[in-house]
C-alpha cells in the first residue's frame, strides 16, 4: 500500500510517519507534504497513492482547498485537532476522521477499514459513496449559526445572520458588515465563521472574506482569471474571488 502524508507541523509529521509504519509495516510512504500548494503539485506530477493521511489545517490554507483545484480519487484518513469538519470531510473521499493526538490503535483500525473496503475491490467510488451515505445517516443533521453577539457601546447586541451582508478580516480581526452598513468586530476567525454559516446563503470568496448572496450587486472579470464583486453596502473594499474558487463560486451561483 502506497501512502501519502499531508501534515504541516514537523513533529506531528514525524510522529504520523512512525505511526503509519507501526500500523502497517509493509506500506510505502511516498512523501510527506506540508501545504495545499505542494500537495496539488505532487498530485499533478505523480500517480495517485492508495491512501492519503491528511491534516485539515495546513501551512497555506485548509486541505479542502486541494479538492477545489485537483481531482482526488483515493480514500483519505483525516487527522486533525478539530471535530467540526467531520461532515465536510466525508464529502471528499474520507473513510475515517481521527482526532489528534492520534492513537496507534485508532490508526490501525482506520487502515483495517481501508483494507476491507479496497484491498480486493477496485470499485472505489461506489464504496466511498456507500460509506459516506451510511455515516451521514448516523450523524445528526448540520445546524447553522442564527446570529452573532457583538459589542455596541457599553453593551451587547444580537445580529442575526439575515442582517449580515458580508464578513472580512483585517489586521487579524474579523468583522461583519450588515445590510444597513453597520460594522461590528467579532472574536471568531473567518475560517471558524465560515464553517458555522449556511452554504446556501454564504460563500467564502477568498481566505479573508465571506459574502452573502443577497449582497452581490455586480460581477466583473478580473485579471489572473479571477472575479471582482461589487457588494452592497460598499465600504471601499476589494472583493475578489480567488482563482481557485472561481469555478465553485460560479456553480454556487448557478444552482
Amino acid at each position: 500500500m502506497r501512502v501519502l502524508i499531508i501534515e504541516d507541523e514537523l513533529p506531528a509529521a514525524r510522529r504520523m510517519k512512525d505511526l503509519v509504519m507501526k500500523a502497517c509495516p509493509g506500506c510505502e510512504i511516498l512523501a510527506v507534504l506540508d501545504s495545499v500548494d505542494s500537495t496539488i503539485k505532487w498530485l499533478s506530477t505523480f500517480p495517485s497513492p492508495d491512501l492519503m493521511l491528511m491534516d485539515i489545517h495546513l501551512a497555506d490554507g485548509m486541505s479542502f482547498d486541494i479538492f477545489e483545484n485537483k481531482s482526488v480519487d483515493c480514500p483519505i484518513i483525516f487527522t486533525t485537532a478539530y471535530d467540526q469538519y467531520m461532515l465536510k470531510a466525508f464529502k471528499v473521499n474520507s473513510i475515517d476522521y481521527l482526532l489528534k493526538p492520534v492513537a496507534l490503535e485508532d490508526l490501525q483500525n482506520a487502515i483495517e477499514k481501508y483494507e476491507r473496503l479496497f484491498a480486493s475491490n477496485s470499485s472505489q467510488p461506489s464504496d466511498l459513496d456507500k460509506l459516506a451515505s451510511f455515516i451521514s445517516t448516523m450523524m445528526p443533521s448540520k445546524t447553522y449559526k442564527k446570529g452573532f453577539l457583538v459589542k455596541q457601546g457599553g453593551g451587547l447586541l444580537h445580529v442575526s445572520v439575515e442582517e449580515v451582508a458580508y464578513f472580512f478580516s483585517e489586521d487579524g480581526i474579523s468583522f461583519l458588515i450588515t445590510h444597513s452598513n453597520k460594522k461590528f468586530a467579532l472574536e471568531s476567525t473567518i475560517e471558524h465563521i465560515s464553517d458555522q454559516l449556511d452554504p446556501e446563503l454564504f460563500y467564502r470568496i477568498n481566505r479573508s472574506q465571506i459574502i452573502n448572496l443577497k449582497a452581490i450587486q455586480k460581477i466583473e472579470k478580473y485579471f489572473n482569471q479571477r472575479l471582482k464583486l461589487k457588494l452592497n453596502p460598499d465600504r471601499g473594499l476589494d472583493h475578489i474571488v480567488s482563482r481557485e474558487r472561481v469555478k465553485d463560486f460560479k456553480d454556487w451561483l448557478n444552482r
